[in-house]
């Protein structure tokens, strides 16, 4: 009489494993190339420097961490009369923030000097995607051209 098998074979749960292993692999890839593609790499630049340079008074509305849909997968700014928000683009986990600093004006150019904060190595941050942004409201209407120079700070935890 044969016995009846319960359960599975060693052979089959290393297969099964195998397999599971195989997928996450390839899953994890396409994933981590998806989102480096849209990751932003930002320029430590400084303006070339002139004397007619102007400092431009601002407000700080607002600096978050949720964007709306044209903002979310790339940097840039967004002009609405006189109140100017800037945006990093995506951000895998929590911990990242976005400030302007200053802001200058000369000949028909407004140079915003904003600052990203990113967590550090050892930071334990939130498994949540975000999108650091700030906005500001100038005295004026804008009209002049934008130029943005991020510059960045880890903080260490």
């Amino acid at each position: 009489m044969k016995k009846h098998q319960n359960g599975f074979t060693i052979v089959e749960l290393i297969l099964a494993l195998f397999f599971v292993g195989v997928v996450g692999s390839i899953g994890w890839t396409v994933w981590n190339s998806h989102y480096q593609h849209n990751k932003v790499t930002p320029t430590n630049s400084s303006a070339p420097t002139t004397n007619n340079k102007v400092d431009v008074k601002f407000t700080t509305l607002e600096t978050s961490s949720y964007a709306s849909n044209e903002q979310r997968d790339n940097a840039g700014f967004k002009i609405d009369r006189n109140r100017l928000t800037v945006y990093v683009g995506t951000r895998l986990t929590g911990g990242y923030g976005y400030k302007i600093d200053k802001i200058t004006k000369s000949s028909g150019q407004l140079d915003v000097y904003a600052t990203e904060s990113r967590p550090g190595k050892h930071c334990v941050v939130t498994q949540s995607i975000t999108y650091p942004q700030a906005t500001v409201e100038l005295n004026d209407t804008i009209t002049e051209k934008i130029v943005v120079h991020n510059s960045v700070k880890t903080n260490n935890c």
